[in-house]
């Protein structure tokens, strides 16, 4: 994916609160229902990419600004129009707002162009109010509010949390379409696309909705809120069954920091025939090799697949696990009276 675009229908007053506040505490995520949509003036922006040409354009002329630390003493890349007076003052304000959002060590990999709406659009589309692209780990927003009713700063969080996806994994999926590993699990982003009511990476204005990467990015702008004590803005970009509820928020803060790094494995051990329940709480790949002693051979079953060791040999079975929270192998003594190792690696 090379780009990003956000469709917002928010309230300004609500982040520019976030703006005037120091870096967030931690704090245990509360369980609050979202509000009743107040009346307000409709914006819809169309998606687009972050074309190659219009990236190159970037590095060229007409902006200030650069790699700046923040008073929690974190670096990231700033970019200001030249259309803005040059002013270390802003620089550092929103410096200290990126490092006050939930974060990780992707933060100093961030570049992030600030400009007014009309720039914003000539790099990301007529119609768009801000971009991300994953390949290069660049941002593009507003640096004032594009609307009465549309915060710069709500943007910019959904937009970073863009790019924290970008920099998790989900194998093997596409943690920037799919989500990182622990949320896309507990909302079962799997089974839900496997079936049709998700739709990974759409940017279109039908499926857009049901798009988890935009959900994801959705609930890490929830997360920030409450995290910053903050009234909650209306979820109004996807649909409402991918409203966060309190598990929803605490394992994206956990994909955030503590990124889930890759498989486990575990190893069991046996003489005969057995099945074995083993839990798979997180979506992913599991593999599972099972090794038989000297003149012995053993079947392994997983799901719908089997397969036979040669005596003192060893076989390896892979599946997909997508929405089971269990899975059932089951072992059996073909030849010998050996033992077996069984070893198996899930997420």
């Amino acid at each position: 994916m090379t780009g990003r675009i956000l469709t917002l229908l928010l309230s300004a007053a609500v982040l520019a609160l976030a703006f005037a506040l120091g870096p967030v505490s931690g704090g245990q995520a509360r369980t609050v229902a979202p509000e009743a949509p107040a009346a307000r003036h409709v914006v819809a922006f169309r998606t687009t990419t972050l074309t190659p040409a219009a990236r190159a354009r970037l590095d060229v002329t007409g902006f200030w600004g650069g790699p700046v630390t923040s008073s929690s003493g974190e670096t990231l890349t700033l970019y200001f129009s030249n259309t803005y007076t040059q002013d270390p003052a802003q620089q550092l304000q929103w410096a200290n707002f990126f490092s006050s959002l939930v974060h990780g060590s992707e933060l100093p990999l961030l570049k992030a162009y600030l400009m007014p709406l009309t720039e914003v659009q000539s790099y990301c589309g007529r119609a768009a109010l801000a971009c991300y692209s994953a390949s290069d780990s660049t941002l593009i927003a507003p640096a004032t509010d594009p609307a009465t009713d549309v915060s710069a700063q709500a943007v910019v969080t959904h937009e970073y949390g863009h790019h924290i996806a970008a920099h998790r994994t989900d194998d093997p999926w596409v943690a920037v379409d799919y989500g990182p590993k622990r949320w896309a699990s507990y909302e079962n982003v799997c089974a839900r696309t496997a079936s049709g009511e998700l739709h990974p990476g759409a940017e279109d204005p039908i499926e857009y909705v049901t798009n988890p990467g935009e959900a994801w990015a959705e609930t890490y702008r929830v997360l920030n809120q409450r995290r910053l004590g903050l009234p909650e803005t209306a979820w109004d970009i996807v649909n409402p069954n991918l409203y966060p509820d309190a598990t929803a928020l605490a394992a994206a803060q956990q994909d955030v920091l503590q990124p889930w790094s890759g498989p486990t494995s575990t190893s069991y051990r046996g003489t005969s025939g057995r099945t074995y329940a083993i839990p798979t709480p997180l979506d992913g790949r599991m593999t599972v090799r099972i090794s038989a002693a000297a003149k012995t051979r053993v079947r392994l079953t997983l799901g719908s697949t089997s397969t036979t060791t040669s005596p003192g040999g060893s076989r390896t079975v892979t599946r997909t696990i997508c929405g089971q929270r269990t899975a059932s192998l089951s072992v059996k003594r073909v030849a010998g009276r050996g033992a077996y190792t069984l070893t198996v690696a899930k997420p």
